[in-house]
């Protein structure tokens, strides 16, 4: 049987962008998934995120430490 990381309903995008990953990460994750104990699994909730909001994820942690 194959395992494969899952992913998050809850966390999808209304873009997709999520769901992005570069070719070489989707490998190592899966060979990670693989060396796992067969209960344990990977649960991807964000593969790639635009510019623009990781721009504001920082922007707003800044915010947050300036305080």
């Amino acid at each position: 049987m194959r395992r494969t990381p899952r992913e998050p309903r809850r966390e999808r995008d209304p873009h997709g962008a999520y769901a992005h990953l570069r070719s070489g990460v989707l490998s190592r994750l899966h060979q990670a998934e693989r060396l796992l104990p067969a209960e344990l699994h990977l649960l991807v909730v964000e593969g790639y995120r635009p510019p623009a909001l990781q721009r504001a994820y920082f922007d707003a942690y800044l915010a947050e430490l300036r305080s």
